[in-house]
């Protein structure tokens, strides 16, 4: 893929049909999270454990911004690009061995923020769990991406 966070592919990932609802589901390589909650650690755990996921998988995008049930833009209300990636790869360096590939970037779409964050498939899996955190992840664990859960 030439550029997996160019605008077009980013706004095709959150098209919206006329009923307001999203074409896309999530799958086994894009999931759906409501904001960016970077600032509670059982968030941060959930986001890293499908990062590792995707990575050992076919990669794939999480996509911020997105309500659940129905599955609507509703856009971001917490920072997004102002963490520091260096900030995010420490974070995963605690968890994750080895640290996964990946990118971030912003766009603006009918006046609400989304956030993406792409995570390039890992070319020798598998990342390995190296640290347990409450019942989300456990050492030694292997997590892969399958239709929408991971």
């Amino acid at each position: 893929m030439d550029n997996p966070l160019a605008p077009e592919v980013l706004k095709n990932l959150i098209k919206i049909k006329p009923d307001g609802s999203l074409y896309r589901r999530e799958s086994a390589t894009l999931e759906f999270k409501v904001d960016f909650d970077w600032d509670v650690k059982a968030s941060r755990v959930k986001y890293l454990k499908t990062i590792a996921a995707f990575a050992n998988k076919l990669g794939g995008y999480m996509v911020f911004g997105i309500s659940d049930s129905p599955r609507s833009l509703v856009g971001l209300t917490k920072p997004f690009m102002q963490i520091d990636d260096a900030q995010i790869n420490q974070y995963f360096n605690q968890f994750l061995a080895p640290t996964p590939e990946f990118e971030r970037e912003e766009i603006q779409l009918n006046g609400k923020m989304f956030g993406f964050i792409y995570v390039h498939p890992f070319e020798n899996p598998p990342i390995v769990c190296v640290k347990d955190y409450d019942k989300i992840m456990s050492e030694s664990s292997i997590y892969y991406r399958y239709s929408g859960q991971s």
